[in-house]
């Protein structure tokens, strides 16, 4: 016996299975017939599509959580960048001009200094006025001599004794007691074993009780070749170009300038050898 069916159109009941349309809306019944023979979704295949869904989304949300952070990030570290740069650019040019001011500062020095009367002589040891001849004195039969003229005596320097703090510099030490760091080698002069560049704690350091004597000392002991200028160090027992390229070079590996500023030197003790200042 065949089964009835209902018209899913119109809803009239009992209608044959075999009959292909529906007589009383005439509606087709076989793509109802097809699809009602169509097996029904498992349970399980609705959970499995329900958590890939929902994987889905997950994931979705967690790209899109990443990349909101990852742009977050990249335009903070932007500005961050833009900022430091900006930072760096106004320390320059802070550097360029403290460095233009100390270039002119030292210029102005250097070219006051062309300007200076020749030094008197200077003795640490003390004053020393050579003897006089008596000839021609009065009522001696001997013919009178030419008149001597009696140099100068040379002056007397007084010292007093600094003794170095960690952070301090001969630049610095120059220019509190001689009123221009200009004149650190007048400190080289009088010191000749101290380091330009390792001024330990501790060290005792001559300084000129006058400092206006600092001045034409300086005078006397640089030399000028050029837009150069150099002091002469004597050398002492023990000295080697290195130790002396460390001493007023800060490198022992810039001995060969000892060599270029003194072809030929041998370095024996008590041998004078130019040092470039800088």
């Amino acid at each position: 016996m065949a089964s009835e069916i209902e018209c899913p159109v119109c809803g009239i009941k009992g209608i044959d299975s075999d009959r292909e349309n529906c007589p009383q809306c005439d509606s087709e019944l076989t793509c109802f017939k097809v699809l009602d023979n169509l097996p029904s979704e498992s349970p399980a295949a609705g959970r499995h599509l329900k958590w890939t869904a929902v994987g889905t989304i997950v994931c979705l949300a967690l790209f899109f959580v990443t990349a909101t952070v990852f742009l977050y990030l990249f335009y903070s570290l932007e500005d961050r960048m833009e900022g430091q740069e900006a930072e760096f650019k106004q320390a320059v040019s802070e550097l360029n001009t403290e460095w233009s001011r100390w270039n002119r500062r030292i210029q102005n020095e250097i070219e006051s200094l062309a300007v200076l009367p020749e030094p008197e002589p200077y003795d640490t040891a003390g004053d020393s006025v050579p003897d006089v001849s008596s000839a021609g004195a009065v009522g001696s039969s001997e013919p009178s001599a030419a008149p001597v003229k009696t140099p100068k005596p040379k002056q007397r320097l007084e010292f007093t004794v600094y003794t170095a703090d960690d952070d301090d510099t001969l630049w610095e030490l120059s220019e509190h007691f001689y009123g221009s760091g200009l004149y650190y080698p007048v400190l080289l002069e009088h010191n000749p074993r101290i380091s330009i560049f390792d001024l330990k704690e501790g060290v005792r350091i001559k300084v000129l009780e006058d400092p206006s004597k600092a001045r034409s000392i300086y005078k006397n002991i640089v030399i000028r070749k050029g837009a150069s200028h150099f002091w002469e160090y004597t050398v002492e027992p023990g000295d080697t170009a290195g130790s002396i390229a460390s001493r007023f070079y800060d490198d022992k590996k810039m001995a060969g300038r000892i060599f270029d500023f003194n072809p030929g030197v041998e370095l024996s003790p008590g041998q004078k050898i130019q040092i470039l200042l800088q």
